[in-house]
């Protein structure tokens, strides 16, 4: 397998939407979308957390041609929550960069006891840092079997 791309070609082929649009996933934590980027190799969205405990969270893309997307959060910082696109999941084929809107849905985990939680820790002169339990997941299992959906969902126009 050889695979080769012209960076150019790719930035100049990245779109990026600016979004501001509110999932409330409990009376006190929302999670706002600021940004999407979606290319023909990768997508991802950009946030924010209102506050700093974190539970791991998934987004569910859903394309205006029906098209799957999974987003698993991987960056919970304090300036900016970050979820990336896994293709690793058969079910989920990625959002059509030919697309022209995306609905996004959040899922949170269902059983607290499978739950994995990250919590900032103030540490001094150091870096902070999150603790978390995860689970590894086979090609073809769905990760959000043990995930339900909040209620609302935005739309993103991507065109």
């Amino acid at each position: 397998f050889e695979f080769s791309s012209n960076w150019e070609e790719l930035e100049k082929n990245t779109i990026n939407v600016n979004v501001n649009k509110k999932i409330k996933i409990s009376p006190n934590q929302n999670l706002t979308i600021s940004k999407m980027s979606l290319n023909d190799l990768a997508s991802t969205i950009y946030g924010n957390l209102d506050n700093k405990e974190y539970e791991d969270y998934y987004l569910i893309g859903t394309d205006d041609k029906g098209n799957q997307g999974l987003y698993r959060m991987t960056n919970y910082g304090d300036t900016e929550t970050v979820f990336e696109e896994s293709r690793n999941n058969t079910k989920y084929k990625g959002i059509s960069p030919d697309a022209k809107t995306v609905t996004l849905e959040l899922y949170v985990n269902k059983e607290e006891k499978n739950s994995t939680t990250y919590k900032k820790y103030e540490t001094g002169i150091e870096d902070t840092y999150g603790e978390g339990e995860g689970r590894v997941y086979e090609s073809d299992e769905d990760p959000l079997d043990l995930y339900s959906p909040v209620e609302g969902k935005i739309e993103i126009k991507l065109k």
